[in-house]
């Protein structure tokens, strides 16, 4: 399934939340990623190796409220519409007859959130110029963070559907 002598790995990171203690500001928020990035940006790949971990990094999907029902993704960024554009040919081939697609394509669907600048754990690591796919519902569900806002709200099979489109991804990549 993987090819074992491939340089590319993959990582997953597990994000505890947008935190702030006050209000949120750039300065008071984000804390765990803000210091992972910095961390990965001065830690070394291997000690004979110049390059940091930061610098290795050739994609960050980060992925919020993915689990309510009926999701939709549109692309965030330009520079990263490409790999948006493969998740969407992806989900088509998995699911050629759908007509509730997930992934809204740009070159497509003309959909595309360029300019909608979300404030979520990739900020810092697309500060540090690393490429990011957002995968996250926007517009935001009418009932985030409100009180019916648990874990009957959750939709498995569109859950199911997103994983097996990324773990296409990821075999592909």
């Amino acid at each position: 399934y993987l090819n074992m002598n491939s340089d590319t790995t993959l990582m997953m990171i597990f994000f505890d939340g947008e935190e702030a203690f006050k209000e949120w500001t750039s300065q008071d928020s984000l804390y765990g990623s803000r210091h992972l990035a910095e961390h990965f940006s001065q830690t070394p790949r291997s000690p004979s190796d110049s390059t940091t971990l930061l610098d290795s990094m050739k994609l960050l999907i980060l992925m919020d409220l993915i689990g309510y029902k009926n999701p939709t993704f549109g692309s965030l960024y330009p520079q990263t519409e490409a790999e948006f554009e493969q998740l969407c040919d992806i989900e088509q081939m998995l699911n050629p007859n759908s007509k509730n697609r997930i992934f809204k394509s740009p070159s497509r669907d003309g959909i595309d959130y360029y300019g909608n600048q979300i404030e979520d754990d990739h900020i810092p690591f697309v500060e540090l110029r690393v490429k990011v796919v957002h995968l996250i519902v926007y517009p935001f569900p009418k009932i985030w963070h409100q009180l019916e806002d648990d874990g009957t709200n959750i939709e498995i099979d569109s859950i199911k559907k997103i994983m097996l489109i990324l773990a296409e991804f990821v075999r592909r990549y």
